[in-house]
C-alpha cells in the first residue's frame, strides 16, 4: 500500500505529566554514527567506518505557553536528567492505526518566544539526550544509551562484544 505511516497526531510527556493539546511540534534526534574515514592501498575509494558510537543526540519540541512544571525541570548540575516521552498515532490509508513512541532522558534548554501583548508566547525546548528509545507497535527498533555503551538496533546489541572486550 502506498499511503502508510502518516503521523496523525502526537502527545508529549515531561517528567510524567502529559501535554495533550499543548505540544505543537516535535523533532526527534538525528541518528548518525561517528565514523572514521578510511582509505588504504588497493582501495578504489575512501569509505566511512562506523566506530561504535553516535553523534550527540539532540531533539526539540514546542509547547504553547509557559508551563511552570516544565520550566522547573531546568538544571545546571550533573545527574538531573528529565524523563521525556513522545507518543504518536501512525495511520494508513485503510484506517490501520499504529502507536509510535520515543522515550528519552535528557538535560533541557529553554528558548522562550518574544513577549507580545495578545499574542501567543510559546516555549521551545531543546533536549540534550543521554538515552533514546524508539518503539513502533511495541517493537523496539532503536535503544541508545551512550553513557553505558549500549546500542540495541532491532533487537541486536551492537556494542555487546565491545563491552565484553573492555571488561564492562
Amino acid at each position: 500500500m502506498a499511503i502508510q505511516h502518516i503521523l496523525a497526531n502526537l502527545n508529549a510527556f515531561v517528567a510524567g505529566k502529559g501535554y495533550l493539546g499543548r505540544v505543537t511540534e516535535f523533532t526527534p534526534p538525528k541518528l548518525a554514527p561517528i565514523v572514521r574515514e578510511y582509505k588504504a592501498g588497493g582501495m578504489g575509494a575512501e569509505v566511512a567506518v562506523p566506530m561504535g558510537a553516535v553523534e550527540k543526540l539532540e531533539c526539540s519540541f514546542t509547547l504553547t505557553g509557559y508551563d511552570p512544571d516544565v520550566l522547573a525541570q531546568f538544571a545546571v548540575v550533573p545527574g538531573r536528567l528529565v524523563q521525556l516521552r513522545f507518543t504518536g498515532a501512525l495511520v494508513d490509508y485503510d484506517g490501520t492505526c499504529r502507536p509510535i513512541e520515543i522515550t528519552l532522558r535528557a538535560v533541557l534548554a529553554f528558548e522562550p518566544d518574544a513577549w507580545k501583548p495578545t499574542e501567543a508566547s510559546d516555549l521551545k525546548i531543546t533536549a540534550m539526550c543521554h538515552y533514546y528509545k524508539l518503539d513502533i507497535e511495541g517493537r523496539t527498533l532503536h535503544e541508545l544509551d551512550p553513557v553505558n555503551m549500549v546500542a540495541v538496533i532491532n533487537g541486536q546489541d551492537q556494542l555487546q562484544a565491545v563491552r565484553a572486550a573492555l571488561g564492562v
